[in-house]
């Protein structure tokens, strides 16, 4: 498992963009999210921040580490996978389109069938001051996103 971690963190790393990825490196995120196992998804991550600053901006990243330290290895917020928006799931036909680029700003679309119902996921992303794309939101629906989820939750 560390191997496919290392891996998929890799993934992850390449969202860093240059001129030349600017459109790959949002997409690349989102995927990289899609490699890894249950068990070494960021969305859970209790003993280190590493993953998760990796990924997201800080004011998601401290909504989930916060959802993460409060719920102590028990069901949180975070009540299913962020990815699949399901507690189970059986994802077929998935497809990661192109990022949408507009300045530091950045939407990638998921859809895929989990068992017979049709999913779109949409991924905000926000460029850091290095550069670097981080997850800034996951909307699920229309009205239901996981900062919302989250902010509801812990409000500040």
């Amino acid at each position: 498992m560390t191997g496919m971690l290392a891996g998929a963190l890799l993934a992850i790393g390449a969202a860093r963009a240059t001129t030349d990825e600017d459109s790959v490196a949002p997409k690349a995120l989102v995927a990289g999210l899609y490699k890894l196992p249950d068990d070494a998804s960021p969305f859970f991550a209790s003993k280190t921040r590493k993953a998760l600053d990796k990924c997201f901006t800080k004011p998601l990243a401290d909504l989930i580490w916060k959802d993460n330290q409060a719920s102590k290895g028990e069901v949180g917020a975070i009540d299913g996978s962020p990815i699949y928006d399901a507690q189970d799931y059986e994802p077929k036909n998935l497809e990661i389109h192109p990022a949408k680029i507009k300045g530091s700003q950045a939407t990638v679309l998921v859809t895929f069938t989990n068992y017979s119902e049709s999913k779109k996921i949409v991924y905000a992303l926000a460029r850091n001051d290095a550069g670097e794309w981080r997850i800034a939101d996951i909307r699920w629906a229309p009205d239901r996103t996981l900062l919302g989820v989250l902010k509801q939750t812990y409000p500040e």
